[in-house]
């Protein structure tokens, strides 16, 4: 077993290692074109747009100016007519789905553009920051479940929670009858039962502790590459907790019409790790 663990834990790490310097390579050469960072913030911009739109603020004249300063330092001699368009953009009229599609319309111009250009673009990590957020996501459901199907024995630990589960239930029709003798029994039973198998009870909580630092690892390549980025639109306003106190502020801001890197992390992570545990930790 122990073999087998060392074996996953050095794949695992292999692969976050290679995934982190894929990752900094790209970003190496991303910061020597400025341009293409120029050209990330002015999507940021018009994303950021489109989702106060979303949120129904009110776009101020100077967001539009800041757009086209944007247009202008990365597109100084091309894409007339993109100008035109922003310059044209009324904030009064930006409201709604019409606003919305409006300024969708004028991103994909600006995708289109740069995707004819020779010297501006995004990188694959951005341009397919879904996916591989997905892969990432997917990568480490599965060296969780391994982990958890090597370390714990999982046989031994449905014993003991059936053993225990029985004497709940036995418990708890004592206290029904009002049979104080038998519940004391039973509870003294129950107290040296859970002392008895401590370990084996929480032997599934290893788990969390062995990929505590491959996930930190994981989170720290991502968000030093998608900070800031949308990597995924919802269709709907989804109504979220606005929690603004210490750390929490960062992940709960209150309705969400967009997700980062991290909201799309965890979804993925979390929804494959329920569907693989069943499949490769069936016995749990």
């Amino acid at each position: 077993m122990k073999n087998q663990l060392r074996k996953v834990l050095t794949i695992s790490l292999i692969t976050i290692a290679f995934l982190g310097l894929s990752f900094n390579v790209v970003q190496g050469q991303s910061t020597q074109e400025d341009r293409n960072a120029e050209y990330r913030e002015l999507l940021n911009n018009v994303d950021g747009i489109i989702r106060a739109i979303r949120f129904g603020k009110p776009i101020s004249g100077n967001r539009i100016e800041t757009l086209k300063d944007r247009f202008d330092s990365v597109f100084p001699n091309q894409g007339g007519d993109i100008r035109n368009e922003i310059a044209d953009l009324d904030p009064s009229t930006l409201a709604g789905e019409e606003g919305v599609e409006k300024v969708r319309e004028i991103r994909g111009d600006i995708v289109e553009l740069a995707e004819n250009s020779t010297d501006v673009g995004l990188s694959f990590i951005y341009k397919y920051a879904v996916f591989i957020i997905l892969g990432v996501s997917f990568g480490l459901a599965v060296m969780v479940s391994m982990i958890s199907r090597i370390v714990v024995d999982w046989e031994e630990v449905n014993k003991v929670r059936n053993k225990q589960s029985e004497i709940k239930d036995e418990l708890d029709k004592a206290k029904e009858n009002g049979d104080q003798k038998k519940v004391h029994k039973l509870q003294k039973k129950q107290q040296q039962f859970m002392q008895e198998h401590a370990g084996t009870m929480f032997s599934p909580m290893k788990t969390m502790l062995i990929i505590f630092i491959p996930f930190i690892i994981v989170f720290r390549l991502l968000s030093s590459t998608y900070g800031g980025w949308v990597v995924a639109w919802l269709p709907f306003n989804l109504p979220w907790p606005d929690i603004n106190f210490l750390m929490l502020n960062r992940f709960f801001k209150g309705t969400v019409v967009s997700l980062g890197f991290f909201g799309w992390y965890l979804l993925c992570y979390f929804g494959l790790s329920q569907i693989l545990r069943k499949i490769l930790v069936p016995q749990q």
